[in-house]
C-alpha cells in the first residue's frame, strides 16, 4: 500500500511540472506571438495571417484558428468580389460551396439564407391561392433543405396553421410543442411555472417527456462520421454557435438500438485558454472512455470558450453546453434517466453549482477538489450528490467543501462525503473511479428531464 501511495504522490509532483513546464512554455510562445503580430500590417497584407496561422499551429495553438479564419475570409472575399449582385442562384451555390470548403460558417449560413429565400420566391410563383396542400409541399422542401428558419417558411408556416391549426410540421418550424394534446408556443408552455423552482420544473419535465412519447426519433448509423478524432475522443463543433463552441464525445459499449447513460464531464483548470481548456476537456472525457459506467456510457466533456476561474457559472459557457447537449441528443440515444455530471477541480465547482441550481436534471452528481462558490439556499428536492476531497487539498478549497456539505445536510439533500485524508488537489483517476462508479452503477432517476426546460431554468438562474 505504501508503495503505490509513493506512486501518487509522485504522480501528483509529476502533474505539477508539467503544469508549470506548460505555463512557462505557453508565456514564452505568447511573447513571441505578440512580437509576431507588431510586425505585421494585416489590413494592408491580409495574406500575413496565413504564415503566423501556420506557425501559431505549431506553437501556439490559442490563436491558430483566430488566423486561419481571417485569411480564409480574405480569400472568400476575393472570390465573392467577382460575383454580382443581386445574386443569381447559380452564383449563390457557388458562394454557399466556397463558404463551406474554407469553413466559414457565418458566410455559409447567410448565403444558404439567401439561397433559400431566391428559391423560395419561384417556387411560390407557382403557389395557387388557398391551396394548402401546396403550401404543405412547400413548407416541407424548407425542412429538407434547412432553411426551415427563413422568414418566408416562418410566415408560410403561420399560414398553414390558419388552415389546420394541428399540422405538426408547422408547429414544429414555429417551435411550438404538444402538451397535453394541444400545441402550445414555449411561453404557453412555461406559463403559470417558476423557472426557479425545481418542483415545478419536475412538473413541466414530466409534461415535455410525456410529449415526447409522440415522437419517433432516428438515430444516424455513423453520427460521428465526420468528426475529427482526438486519440480515443471526438472533437465537435455546436452549428449554434456557427462551429466557434467545442466538446469532445467518447463512446464506450454504445448501440444507438438501446438508449446508454449520458456522463457530463467539466473540466478543470481554472482559465489557460482554449488550448488548455481542450487539453483538460480530453482528460476528463478519456477516464469514462478506459473505465466506463455499468451497461457503457457516452460522455460529452464541454470546452470553455471564455475559460476563467468560474468558467461554469458562465452564462456564454452554460449556452454552449446546452447547445452541445441538445445535439448530442438528436444523434445519441440517450438514457435520460440516467445523465450523470461530474469534474473535478474547477470542474468539481460547476458539478456543485449546477446539482443546487438544477437537482432534478441528473440521477446523479460527483464533484471532486472542487471549489465551491457561495451556496444557493434552493430546495435540493432530496436529490443525491456524492463530494470527494482530499484533506491535504489547500485550505481555501477545503473551506468552501465544509460550507457546501453544511449547506446540503442542512437543505436535506442526499450527501455522500468522501474525505481523503492523505491525498490533495491531485486526485487520481484510479481512487476516483474506485468511489465514483458503485455510486453512479445502480442510479436512476425518477423524471426523464428535457432539456428546453433545463436551459430555461439557467436563463433564469445564471445572470
Amino acid at each position: 500500500m505504501w508503495k503505490r501511495s509513493l506512486v501518487y504522490v509522485f504522480l501528483a509532483s509529476a502533474a505539477l511540472c508539467y503544469a508549470q513546464d506548460d505555463a512557462e512554455e505557453l508565456k514564452e510562445a505568447e511573447a513571441e506571438y505578440k512580437e509576431r503580430v507588431a510586425k505585421q500590417d494585416f489590413e494592408a497584407d491580409p495574406k500575413a495571417h496565413r504564415s503566423l496561422a501556420s506557425w501559431c499551429k505549431r506553437n501556439y495553438p490559442e490563436k491558430y484558428d483566430f488566423h486561419q479564419t481571417a485569411y480564409n475570409t480574405f480569400l472568400f472575399e476575393e472570390f465573392e468580389f467577382t460575383m454580382t449582385e443581386p445574386y443569381p442562384l447559380a452564383q449563390l451555390v457557388q458562394l454557399q460551396e466556397k463558404a463551406e470548403k474554407l469553413e466559414l460558417p457565418e458566410k455559409y449560413a447567410h448565403y444558404t439564407e439567401l439561397w433559400g429565400e431566391a428559391q423560395f420566391k419561384e417556387f411560390s410563383k407557382k403557389l395557387r391561392a388557398g391551396d394548402v396542400t401546396m403550401q404543405k409541399q412547400l413548407l416541407n422542401w424548407c425542412v429538407t433543405q434547412s432553411v426551415a428558419h427563413i422568414e418566408s417558411a416562418q410566415d408560410l408556416a403561420k399560414s398553414i396553421l390558419e388552415a389546420e391549426p394541428d399540422f405538426a410540421q408547422a408547429n414544429v418550424v414555429l417551435g411550438n410543442i404538444q402538451i397535453d394534446g394541444k400545441w402550445s408556443t414555449m411561453d404557453e408552455a412555461f406559463a403559470g411555472f417558476d423557472l426557479k423552482n425545481p418542483n415545478d420544473r419536475v412538473k413541466l419535465h414530466e409534461k415535455f417527456a410525456a410529449a415526447r412519447q409522440t415522437e419517433k426519433p432516428s438515430y444516424p448509423s455513423n453520427p460521428l462520421k465526420d468528426a475529427e478524432k482526438h486519440k480515443d475522443v471526438y472533437l465537435m463543433k455546436t452549428k449554434a454557435s456557427g462551429g466557434k463552441a467545442k466538446y469532445l464525445i467518447g463512446l464506450s459499449g454504445y448501440s444507438k438500438s438501446r438508449p446508454t447513460a449520458l456522463v457530463i464531464s467539466l473540466h478543470g483548470g481554472g482559465s489557460g485558454g482554449e488550448s488548455f481548456a481542450m487539453e483538460q476537456a480530453h482528460l476528463v472525457c478519456s477516464e469514462f472512455v478506459k473505465t466506463p459506467l455499468k451497461g457503457g456510457n457516452i460522455v460529452l466533456a464541454p470546452v470553455a470558450r471564455q475559460h476563467v476561474l468560474h468558467s461554469w457559472g458562465t452564462r456564454s459557457n452554460v449556452e454552449d453546453l446546452f447547445d452541445a447537449l441538445e445535439e448530442t441528443a438528436q444523434n445519441f440515444n440517450i438514457d435520460r434517466k440516467r445523465i450523470f455530471i461530474t469534474g473535478q477541480s474547477m470542474g468539481g465547482g460547476g458539478t456543485a453549482l449546477y446539482y443546487q441550481l438544477f437537482p432534478e436534471v441528473a440521477a446523479g452528481y460527483c464533484a471532486r477538489a472542487g471549489y465551491y462558490w457561495p451556496c444557493h439556499d434552493t430546495d435540493l428536492i432530496g436529490k443525491g450528490i456524492m463530494v470527494i476531497q482530499g484533506e491535504k487539498d489547500e485550505a481555501f478549497r477545503n473551506n468552501t467543501r465544509d460550507a457546501f456539505v453544511a449547506q446540503v445536510e442542512k437543505l436535506k439533500g442526499d450527501l455522500e462525503h468522501i474525505r481523503l485524508p492523505d491525498v490533495d488537489h491531485f486526485i487520481s483517476d484510479e481512487l476516483v473511479m474506485k468511489h465514483l462508479q458503485p455510486y453512479f452503477k445502480d442510479r436512476v432517476n425518477d423524471i426523464e428531464p428535457d432539456f428546453r426546460v433545463w436551459r430555461a431554468a439557467a436563463r433564469a438562474l445564471i445572470k
